[in-house]
């Protein structure tokens, strides 16, 4: 934390620190104070005019800053010393904001937030599955995915399982999405067929399914993952999902729907002819 936002940290809380602790002590507090007085389009009324004007024509800073440079212009600024000036106590004051391209209140950070899908090994990509699973000539190869409802009626789910050649649908309901218990449901339903029926299954990837390795563990199931954004490398599950749809709307409260409507609603995708 610097210095001055340890002082106004404390002055919120109603603490007044000494004398020598509010004044800056070093080159480098000196400096920081020294640009914030002297930011360029506080400075100068007409930069800053001009500035504005263009914004309300709906401007890119992008565009003002390139404007300035072909123009020759003495007072050059860089787009994200406007971007600062909009968001800054004057901009916001003068509600600049909304004449950006996405008018949003707040600035969105400069650089992406980190990555947060499931890292998977490069033995379990769906470019190493063998062949013959998505050549579909044998059992036991499943593919899976989870069926949302609307966040109002809490984080219960639905766990949709494909058999790849024989199109067999199992549905799993879920309390939530952890995948602990995503998983495990899956392990328990698989567990009931025999082992050369659940070879295999392909995921997307979902932090749902973070806990594959259960499978291999415990069913000795291999787990394959979809590239980044391609479900469709699972095709029968997402297909699936589409027709389950019809029965299973997102707006359903999963609270209403007996064991006995999902064993009916499955049955009846098992017995529906195939094309």
């Amino acid at each position: 934390m610097s210095r001055e936002a340890h002082v106004r940290f404390w002055e919120r809380a109603g603490v007044r620190l000494p004398r020598a602790t509010r004044y800056p002590v070093t080159a480098e507090d000196s400096a920081r104070r020294r640009r914030r007085r002297q930011r360029k389009l506080v400075r100068d009324a007409q930069l800053r005019g001009h500035i504005v004007e263009k914004l309300k024509l709906l401007w890119s800073p992008e565009q003002i800053a390139g404007r300035l440079k072909v123009a020759g212009e003495d007072s050059r600024l860089c787009h994200e010393t406007i971007y600062q000036f909009v968001y800054s106590p004057e901009g916001r004051a003068l509600e600049l904001h909304r004449h950006l391209l996405r008018a949003r209140r707040l600035r969105r950070r400069r650089f992406g937030r980190k990555p947060r899908s499931l890292k998977i090994p490069l033995e379990r990509t769906i470019a190493q599955r063998p062949a013959e699973i998505g050549e579909r000539h044998a059992v036991g190869h499943w593919e899976a995915d989870l069926l949302i409802f609307r966040r109002a009626h809490g984080q219960a789910n639905l766990t949709s399982l494909v058999e790849r050649r024989s199109r067999l649908v199992r549905l799993i309901p879920n309390h939530d999405r952890r995948s602990a218990r995503v998983i495990g449901a899956i392990g328990e339903v698989l567990a009931e067929l025999p082992a050369m029926a659940r070879q295999s299954i392909t995921f997307d990837r979902g932090s749902e399914f973070l806990g594959y390795q259960q499978l291999a563990k415990s069913g000795g199931i291999d787990s394959y993952f979809c590239d980044p954004h391609s479900p469709w490398q699972k095709g029968s599950v997402e297909n699936t999902n589409g027709r389950l749809r019809r029965f299973l709307p997102s707006e359903l409260d999963l609270a209403t729907l007996t064991p006995a409507r999902l064993h009916e609603i499955e049955r009846q995708m098992n017995d529906t002819p195939r094309k």
